[in-house]
């Protein structure tokens, strides 16, 4: 989801073909993928120019306290950017298109629109 935000703030500033959508966070789940993925957004912040680091090892690990202060991070840059509405922006279908596992997740989370 940080992945696909940034995606939507900053067009073209992450690749998104190399995104792991079926990646997940937590302890005792294997946390390549997650790492992969942390690790493209924080290149992506630093090709922006945004100071922000991110602490791969705590999101990784799903600690409450600190994803939700990374998710107020990016609720903060989404409004200070005030991008163009998410009805222009089709999230289903970026995944369809670009990353790995991009369908499979739409199917997880029953983005119809996107399968079809």
């Amino acid at each position: 989801v940080a992945c696909q935000l940034m995606s939507l703030i900053y067009p073209e500033s992450i690749p998104l073909n190399q995104v792991h959508w079926n990646a997940k966070a937590g302890k005792n789940v294997d946390l390549i993928d997650c790492h992969k993925n942390y690790k493209l957004l924080q290149h992506a912040f630093d090709k922006m120019g945004l100071l922000h680091r991110i602490n791969i090892d705590k999101l990784s690990q799903g600690v409450y306290k600190d994803n939700l202060e990374f998710c107020q991070y990016l609720h903060a840059l989404y409004r200070h950017h005030g991008t163009a509405p998410p009805s222009l922006y089709n999230p289903a279908q970026m995944r369809a298109a670009h990353g790995h596992g991009g369908n499979k997740f739409n199917q997880q989370m029953g983005d119809q629109e996107a399968i079809a």
